[in-house]
């Protein structure tokens, strides 16, 4: 715009919020309920309640993928760039030796045309049951992604029983489970992003597969978070 109304925007914002009764607000991650607390919403009751994965779709199903003797290491998102972590994802092929394949999918036809060498590009995927089918493909899933309010895609690669590896922002640490607690490394340190990749996959068991998919259905299952909306209208209907 020409002329700047952002101070006047706000003002009329939080009059019309300060007149709501009983306004209850619900977000999809602690992360996102503490910026709450800093916005002119924070009088505000708020609830988290976590997105839900339908589990009778994630789950582990015979592999869309297979590459003999490689450990793939996959990546996903609806749209790749800058905050998503596709540069991380180029960076980290330099730490991982020849036994590991990046399989990337969500990629532009272009960003699959760049791609070096070690690292296979997909375009984005809509069939829930081929997305089964590659997570169920995938080693160990790496989401490089920089800003998470809840990070969909690595609940519904734990749920085909596949370990992940996240970086220490955003929501990330309320998704992880304790059992895999080396898979959370600092932001662009792909040194460490290598290594607990290396140590997930090498670890990884019916045990450990069981466990992570035990840790979605109890946290991120749908019945879960009907269950928390129903228990929060009642409280609200009261």
């Amino acid at each position: 715009s020409y002329s700047d109304r952002s101070i006047q925007n706000y003002a009329e914002k939080k009059s019309l919020y300060d007149d709501q009764k009983n306004l209850n607000l619900v977000t999809v991650s602690d992360h996102s309920r503490r910026l709450i607390n800093h916005s002119i919403l924070s009088k505000f009751p708020v609830t988290t309640i976590y997105n839900a994965v339908d589990t009778r779709v994630f789950r582990p199903v015979p592999a869309a993928v297979e590459l003999r003797g490689s450990t793939i290491v996959g990546c996903a998102a609806r749209h790749w760039d800058r905050r998503k972590g596709l540069e991380d994802v180029i960076a980290l092929r330099d730490q991982l030796d020849n036994t590991f394949r990046i399989l990337v999918v969500g990629l532009t036809r272009k960003q699959i045309q760049n791609l070096p060498s070690g690292i296979l590009g997909m375009p984005a995927i809509t069939s829930r049951e081929e997305m089964a089918a590659l997570y169920s493909s995938m080693d160990v899933f790496f989401n490089p992604s920089r800003e998470e309010t809840f990070g969909l895609t690595t609940i519904e690669a734990m749920a085909c029983g596949v370990p992940v590896v996240l970086y220490d922002v955003s929501a990330n640490r309320e998704v992880q489970p304790d059992i895999a607690q080396c898979g959370i490394v600092e932001l662009g340190d792909y040194e460490s992003v290598a290594k607990a990749i290396r140590a997930l996959s090498a670890c990884r068991d019916g045990a450990f597969e069981a466990a992570l998919i035990k840790h979605v259905s109890t946290k991120f299952s749908q019945e879960t978070f009907a269950r928390q909306y129903y228990e929060l209208y009642k409280k609200v209907i009261a």
